[in-house]
């Protein structure tokens, strides 16, 4: 797997910590992210994946990167027969790779690749949330409204216990990186829990959330 080495491609590598054991993961690699996508320097990770043996390679990096990735994956070849490139958003915007390829157009190392972007169907409050982002001239990304709808659903469960008269009381939480030692759990993450489950969760931006 190759992620870049900030926020986009952090949830990414979080992904495949939390999946790693049931798989067979062969590599895992990060890449500065340069100000200018131009000065990025990606052989040394490539390399790595290369010599690792893995024949199926998922990227997860911010979009303006993608390009100078693929082509220096295409020299290294490790584009082609024997490979299988998974793009995982927002680096699957297979318009913007095609319009900033190296050269311009549809180079011939594209071919083959797989994309995954999450499909979204408007929910009840999708009409009342694109005004405000027609607004502020937002192009909506079915990303940002998963995030819209965590937001609305948290708040809302929160909303139901101010309610009924519960009074959150924050804790710190300090769990260890090998998770043993939880014993500063939030007492009332279970009582969160069963609010937000109790939500009507196609009532918010997004069909389902």
């Amino acid at each position: 797997m190759l992620t870049s080495r900030n926020n986009h491609g952090e949830q990414g590598w979080f992904l495949m910590q939390a999946f790693k054991e049931g798989w067979n993961i062969l590599a895992l690699e990060q890449h500065d992210t340069p100000p200018d996508p131009r000065d990025l320097n990606i052989t040394e990770q490539l390399l790595n994946i290369k010599n690792s043996d893995a024949r199926v390679i998922i990227i997860f990096t911010v979009i303006k990167y993608a390009p100078y990735i693929f082509r220096e994956a295409y020299n290294l070849k490790l584009l082609g027969n024997g490979y299988a490139w998974i793009l995982l958003d927002p680096t699957g915007d297979l318009e913007y790779i095609y319009q900033h390829s190296i050269p311009v157009g549809y180079p011939l190392y594209l071919r083959g690749l797989v994309t995954i972007r999450p499909v979204s169907e408007d929910g009840s409050m999708y009409r009342t949330f694109e005004k405000g982002w027609h607004l502020h001239n937002i192009k909506r990304q079915p990303f940002d409204s998963h995030f819209t709808d965590a937001v609305l659903l948290f708040a809302n469960a929160l909303q139901d216990m101010k309610t009924e008269g519960i009074d959150v009381e924050p804790t710190t939480l300090n769990p260890s990186l090998d998770h043993s030692s939880y014993n500063n759990r939030w007492k009332q993450g279970p009582l969160l829990k069963q609010k937000l489950l109790q939500q009507s969760w196609g009532s918010y931006t997004l069909h389902r959330v």
